[in-house]
């Protein structure tokens, strides 16, 4: 039974006070088994809680990215349970994992700068062009430039051009 395991998921101290959290995207009517252990052969009472959290945003997948329009524009979102895909590039060889997509298509052509400043969290930033999430060509991309954790970008986009936009946590 033991070795016929996969990993889903493992943690050692990133619930802060040495205590063990994960999270991970669960597929209903799967069952999952959860081992604890202590570090080092460590040995003491055990709390385990296990809570289904709030679904990934909308825009998690490329396929779902929000459509954003217009010479100047705003969105705010999460990556609070969002996912990679398969084939999904890293953002400056980042190994970010909670990936969200938003598109532009410039109404005109000219430099264009898109930040994440006011983010709560470390963020990466890719701006692509392409039609599939295996398919993208590298525009820009950032880490940190933008101040405070937050990315900021730049490039000389093409009218018609349709951006695609992916903004992930650092790590």
């Amino acid at each position: 039974f033991r070795s016929s395991l996969t990993a889903v998921a493992s943690d050692d101290d990133s619930g802060g006070n040495l205590a063990s959290k994960v999270n991970f995207a669960a597929n209903a009517g799967t069952t999952y088994r959860i081992a604890v252990d202590g570090y080092g052969g460590a040995a003491g009472t055990i709390a385990l809680r296990v809570g289904a959290s709030a679904s990934a945003s909308a825009n998690d997948n490329f396929s779902n990215a929000i459509v954003l329009s217009g010479r100047s524009t705003s969105a705010t979102g999460s990556n609070v349970n969002a996912t990679r895909e398969p084939g999904e590039p890293n953002i400056l060889n980042v190994s970010g994992g909670r990936s969200v997509w938003w598109s532009w298509t410039a109404p005109a052509s000219g430099t264009v700068q898109i930040d994440t400043v006011g983010s709560t969290f470390d963020t990466t930033l890719g701006v692509y062009t392409g039609t599939s999430v295996s398919s993208l060509t590298r525009v820009a991309s950032d880490d940190d430039s933008g101040g405070n954790r937050a990315s900021k970008a730049s490039f000389t986009a093409s009218a018609g051009t349709t951006y695609r936009l992916a903004v992930d946590g650092y790590g």
